[in-house]
């Protein structure tokens, strides 16, 4: 009896284990998506990126708008993989990757990964 109540805590402990692992690991892909969007406008001066979300010509659309850092990190994203990129390929952008996390209670921008358009064959 004593080691089928050990077997069920063992189990029951194994279970809990899975559950928050599986929590952590959604909460790691969600942070690694980011919000996609087309570029509305770039204000260079306050480093303000306003994006248009969901499909292009979507009348329901959001808008929303991001405030750049010093420490936001940006990337050129096309087929052939990534590599780093500078403020002004935000400016000039059509559609970017918006990664953020929360720091002190605030949403920060940690990365604005630029997609570029597919590479014409030769």
């Amino acid at each position: 009896m004593r080691w089928l109540v050990g077997l069920l805590v063992l189990g029951l402990g194994l279970g809990l284990t899975a559950l928050a692992t599986a929590d952590e690991k959604a909460d790691k892909k969600a942070a690694r998506k980011g919000t996609p969007g087309l570029v509305e406008k770039f204000d260079n001066a306050t480093k303000t990126l306003t994006i248009r979300t969901g499909k292009k010509n979507d009348p329901n659309a959001a808008t929303m708008s991001f405030t750049l850092s010093e420490d936001t990190k940006i990337t050129l994203m096309d087929q052939d993989g990534t590599k780093p990129g500078k403020i002004e390929d935000v400016a000039s952008a059509k559609r970017v990757l918006v990664r953020k996390e929360s720091r002190d209670g605030k949403e920060v921008v940690t990365e604005v990964v630029v997609v570029l358009g597919k590479k014409k064959a030769e």
